[in-house]
């Protein structure tokens, strides 16, 4: 589809089209003053051409009478075999949020500056990974489906920066001296579970989901292959987060321990109650608490994981054996959400010498 922008020989801005099916010049009536002027209004023109030329052409544009908040259902729907039922729910959630602004518009009326407009609003309010994760990504994948099923000619995503927002919550990491000040407020049970959570790094439905069974005491190691959220057992997020882990001194004592209290049942780590978890927010919860009764950052067993990951690279241990033991394939999210502050050994760089 042809959208051109250009000063015609009068110097008057114009818009070239064949947007309603039939090639049309349309002038503007702006007049640059200056060469600047004229690039910054061609510029705008550009970023806003749909709908300054529907405008401009008066009949405004044909639209397919598909809303969106009809495709986008059927969208969410024919493609929720690729989901679990706790992602599709938030798929499900994440489009009646985005029908509160698209819903009754036409999907083919939906231009890129509505977009931009959304995004802008959505920034006032909300980070940009919750934004462009959350919202922006299944909205993209609904404009996909609309431009294979003939809807729509262009993604209005397409070349739109993604979305700028609040700034993310600083992340919390936990190291080596202020491991003594959490545990110094635990008793001895404890200790016990949040030793061998800190030491696994284990997601915190693997750690809930840990049986009797996955203990291999004579072989040192700890089967992961399950995880439980809201009470339903599944697969572990990731291919990846099938593993064997090695027992460290610490998880093997607090196991052992542990084995006399609830040996007996099929889960390891049970409620007050004496029942599985559902759910490993209580855990996190109590967590919480200690560490601000420690003087802590509010610490959860996703601190926990990002913590023993960096303990692992400042001891030196290698990427790909890091990833096997938490469940990673590979190095981006590893190191974008998952790595601290970095710790080295200065010594040998102090013996450098700068003395003729």
């Amino acid at each position: 589809m042809r959208r051109r922008v250009y000063l015609n020989p009068n110097g008057v801005i114009t818009l070239d089209s064949d947007l309603f099916g039939k090639r049309k010049r349309l002038s503007t009536g702006r007049k640059p003053g200056s060469k600047k002027e004229a690039e910054r209004l061609i510029a705008w023109y550009l970023k806003n051409f749909d709908d300054e030329y529907s405008e401009l052409y008066g009949e405004g544009r044909p639209t397919s009478g598909v809303l969106f908040r009809e495709y986008g259902a059927d969208i969410v729907s024919i493609t929720s075999e690729n989901r679990n039922r706790f992602s599709q729910e938030e798929a499900e959630s994440a489009l009646e949020r985005l029908c509160e602004t698209f819903g009754d518009k036409c999907i083919d009326s939906i231009t890129k500056s509505d977009c931009q407009r959304w995004q802008n609003e959505m920034a006032k309010s909300y980070s940009s990974n919750t934004i462009n994760k959350k919202w922006r990504s299944l909205l993209n994948v609904i404009f996909d489906y609309a431009v294979s099923d003939g809807l729509i000619d262009r993604n209005p995503l397409f070349k739109l920066p993604k979305a700028k927002g609040l700034p993310a919550k600083e992340k919390v990491f936990l190291y080596e001296n202020d491991f003594p000040k959490l545990f110094a407020r635990m008793n001895e049970e404890e200790r016990d579970r949040y030793a061998v959570a800190l030491f696994t790094g284990v997601r915190g439905g693997e750690f809930i989901a840990l049986r009797w069974d996955d203990i291999l005491f004579d072989k040192g190691v700890i089967k992961v292959d399950t995880r439980i959220r809201e009470g339903e057992e599944a697969k572990p997020k990731t291919e990846a987060g099938e593993r064997v882990l090695p027992m460290t001194q610490h998880v093997y004592d607090a196991l052992k321990r542990q084995y006399l209290r609830t040996g007996h049942q099929e889960f390891v780590w049970l409620t007050y109650m004496g029942k599985p978890y559902t759910n490993h927010a209580v855990i996190s919860t109590k967590l919480k608490k200690i560490s601000a009764e420690a003087g802590l950052p509010p610490v959860t067993l996703k601190v926990f994981r990002a913590s023993y990951n960096t303990l692992l690279k400042n001891k030196g241990y290698r990427d790909d054996i890091i990833f096997q033991w938490i469940g990673h394939t590979g190095p981006q999210v590893n190191t974008n959400h998952y790595t601290g502050t970095m710790l080295a050994d200065m010594g040998p760089i102090n013996e450098v010498s700068i003395e003729a």
